[in-house]
């Protein structure tokens, strides 16, 4: 059994733990009531994918601590790398339109 790692490259803010993560979406007014319910019966990774809203993402598996709220990019060539971040950004801004986000480079451990 050996560690995966996966390098991560978004727009968007880490934070120290879910419950971080949780209560930066409280404040922005992205959860609502039911998001709420549904985060305390799934998860709040698993009310991402299903909601679609923006990505929450687990950094370290093995302790389930760092915890990146945004968007991805893709990496995979210089244009789709530049139209994912211009999408990102644009996402983001419709979200938290008085909040700039992080380019996030990082490691997401498996």
């Amino acid at each position: 059994m050996g560690v995966d790692y996966r390098a991560v490259v978004g727009v968007g803010k880490e934070f120290n733990d879910k419950w971080e993560a949780q209560s930066f979406l409280e404040q922005h007014e992205i959860l609502t009531k039911d998001d709420l319910e549904e985060i305390e019966e799934d998860g709040l990774e698993e009310w991402s994918y299903k909601d679609n809203k923006i990505e929450v993402v687990c950094l370290d598996a093995y302790s389930g601590d760092y915890y990146f709220v945004g968007y991805e990019l893709s990496c995979s060539d210089p244009e789709s790398f530049r139209k994912s971040f211009e999408d990102a950004t644009e996402q983001w801004d419709k979200l938290f339109p008085n909040l700039a986000p992080d380019v996030v480079k990082t490691v997401k451990v498996y």
